[in-house]
């Protein structure tokens, strides 16, 4: 069997010896699994030409610490073509780049820095999860949409940095990245996914999330113009914990409407949870002591009025309904009596 430290891959299908170091492409696309598990494989470099890497070109390729771009013409990486090369720690890719696929450096585990040129117009799901020690991030100006779990589990990322026409953040986009502190998110934006930053608790300990545009409009629109919304992202960064206090008047207050209370915004919060957050806990159940702003207060308290209404109206409705019982059984009653009567009648 071949074995060669240094390799020179000119032809698309060609061998690829054994216990290969050293690459040097030439081919304009580099094909399907062509470098899979090439586990002595260290150093990549790709020459003037090469437009596109294939799905999983170099997947489980562990040792691989060393690749280099063409500096013009690269176009597309293909889903899984980085999948688990651990040891890849810095990469510089090409403007001209447009797409990176699904799960391309998918558990890349030693990769520090991602900075996507302008020319990357799409950034597939699970592109960046579990890297590990990705610790900065900035997207491209051309991305509208960031997939869903695209930054899933960046345990040490700390900095994102999202452009300006950035319309949407899918789903688990940044969810379970724990460090994450430093965040952006542009007037553009107009919808968040569900659990979007679920698991980030530095967003959520201190007021380090930079909406520029419509937080009101944004929370509106995740919680379908529920009264919480107004409460949403004032208070629940100063509270990491969350419990149980005064649960009974939320859950009464939507208790008819199950699927607004529990739709969780892009922090994986319900409703609730906001309303949880937002009190000190301290108070008894009709009576809620607020230590933040008037102007928050004002609007907690607000919440308490629409609940007591709320239990009013109810009482009001069940009063109506059991006097429309009564009369239902009263008129029953009496057309029981009469037919009774008009028996009798005949039989006599």
């Amino acid at each position: 069997m071949l074995s060669h430290a240094s390799f020179l891959y000119d032809i698309e299908g060609k061998d690829v010896p054994d216990n290969v170091q050293d690459v040097t492409v030439s081919v304009k696309i580099i094909p399907l699994k062509a470098f899979k598990n090439q586990r002595s494989l260290k150093k990549v470099v790709l020459l003037e030409g090469v437009q596109i890497i294939e799905k999983g070109a170099f997947e489980g390729c562990s040792a691989l610490t060393t690749f280099k771009f063409p500096a013009h013409g690269f176009e597309k990486i293909e889903g899984d073509a980085f999948y688990y090369c651990d040891l890849l720690k810095n990469i510089t890719f090409p403007n001209g780049l447009r797409e990176i696929g699904e799960s391309a450096f998918h558990s890349c585990e030693s990769l520090i820095t991602v900075d996507i040129p302008n020319s990357v117009q799409k950034i597939a799901e699970y592109a960046f999860r579990d890297c590990l020690s990705l610790s900065f991030v900035k997207v491209s100006t051309s991305i509208e949409v960031i997939s869903d779990f695209t930054f899933f589990r960046c345990r040490d990322l700390k900095t994102a940095i999202l452009p300006e026409g950035l319309k949407e953040i899918g789903d688990f986009a940044f969810s379970c990245c724990p460090s994450l502190n430093i965040m952006e998110v542009p007037r553009s934006v107009t919808k968040i996914g569900d659990n979007c930053f679920k698991g980030c608790e530095k967003l959520l300990e201190k007021s380090s999330l930079e909406f520029d545009g419509d937080v009101k409009r944004l929370t509106q629109e995740r919680f379908h113009g529920l009264p919480m919304h107004q409460l949403l992202y004032r208070q629940h960064y100063e509270k990491s914990s969350i419990n149980n206090t005064n649960a009974h008047v939320l859950r009464e207050l939507y208790s008819e409407d199950e699927e607004a209370f529990r739709r969780k915004d892009m922090f994986g919060l319900t409703a609730i949870d906001i309303f949880y957050a937002s009190t000190n806990n301290k108070s008894t159940e009709k009576d809620i002591n607020i230590t933040t702003t008037a102007t928050t207060t004002s609007l907690i308290e607000r919440l308490i009025e629409i609940a007591r209404k709320y239990e009013l109206d109810r009482e009001c409705k069940l009063e109506r309904e059991d006097k429309l019982t009564q009369e239902k059984e009263l008129a029953k009653s009496s057309r029981f009596s009469d037919e009774r009567i008009h028996v009798e009648t005949l039989v006599m």
